[in-house]
């Protein structure tokens, strides 16, 4: 075997496990999915960024609400497909019997795993709180995302 050859089969096995090596979280940090369940109770759609592989923001709109917040992913500087997070989230739900709007606060506690390519799903159980004008709502509630990663 000539040299370059050699040169040229080592350099791509190094390229090939570095390209492995690479956090996705790093590589693909803008997504969108579709959430059952959450900040808004029902159906809701958000858009998410990864600040660092760790901390991650996220908007969203559902069918009778808004919803922002932040959430920290245990191991998510590691390249792994699984890693559990935790959130911090503020909630706006208008009620389905009157025009009120009710404030809230939304703290998931679940996991996110990263699929084939760019799919994503999550699972999460959350401590759920609204102030209404009567009192403090607070229930135990959760969610499942389906989620895509945009490069």
């Amino acid at each position: 075997m000539n040299k370059p050859l050699i040169f040229i089969i080592l350099l791509a096995l190094t390229l090939g496990s570095a390209a492995q090596e690479t956090n996705p979280r790093e590589t693909n940090p803008f997504g969108m999915s579709l959430n059952l369940g959450g900040p808004t109770i029902l159906l809701s759609g958000q858009l998410d960024y990864f600040i660092t592989p760790s901390w991650n923001v996220e908007a969203g709109a559902g069918l009778i609400g808004y919803f922002a917040g932040t959430k920290y992913y245990f191991n998510g500087s590691r390249n792994v497909k699984l890693t559990p997070y935790l959130g911090a989230t503020a909630t706006l739900v208008e009620s389905t019997v009157s025009s009120e709007k009710f404030g809230g606060f939304y703290v998931p506690l679940g996991f996110q795993h990263w699929g084939k390519g760019s799919f994503t799903y999550s699972l999460e159980v959350a401590y759920l709180i609204f102030n209404t004008q009567y009192d403090n709502d607070d229930l135990l509630f959760g969610a499942i995302r389906l989620g895509w990663r945009l490069n």
